[in-house]
């Protein structure tokens, strides 16, 4: 029980630190760590479905924050030419030119938090926590 609560609270620290020193650029947490994932990629064009996949977030969370990042003007959804049903997202000019802003941001971000935590036990709690997300995938799944 312990666990559980402790882990609430890093969750809204993170998310209450990051509202507040990543409101400048005028984008979330979750749609900077989006964009900064889709960079890091440099693919042309990219599908909603493995987008979702490779970067571990629900297709209804990757639909949400990409559609804010396109009304912000970071990427563009564009109609497949192959299949009516699938749609492409291309990242704009506006995403590249704030590439060195968002990992700057995320860099300090990191330095934040992990203050303090060498990588050891950083790399343990890491594991730990990946142990006990497969824990409740197969729980869940059963």
């Amino acid at each position: 029980m312990k666990i559980g609560c402790l882990l609430r609270q890093v969750n809204a620290g993170l998310i209450r630190y990051g509202r507040e020193h990543m409101e400048d650029l005028d984008l979330t947490p979750a749609q900077c760590r989006m964009l900064k994932y889709l960079l890091s990629q440099n693919k042309k064009e990219y599908c909603l479905t493995d987008i979702c996949m490779e970067a571990k977030v629900s297709k209804a969370t990757g639909s949400v924050i990409l559609k804010a990042l396109r009304e912000k003007g970071y990427l563009q959804v564009n109609s497949d030419s192959e299949d009516d049903r699938k749609r492409k997202v291309v990242l704009t000019q506006k995403a590249y030119e704030m590439q060195d802003i968002i990992e700057e941001g995320l860099k300090r971000s990191s330095a934040c938090i992990y203050k303090g935590i060498s990588d050891k036990e950083l790399y343990e709690l890491e594991n730990t926590l990946n142990k006990m997300i497969m824990n409740l995938k197969q729980t869940v799944e059963s």
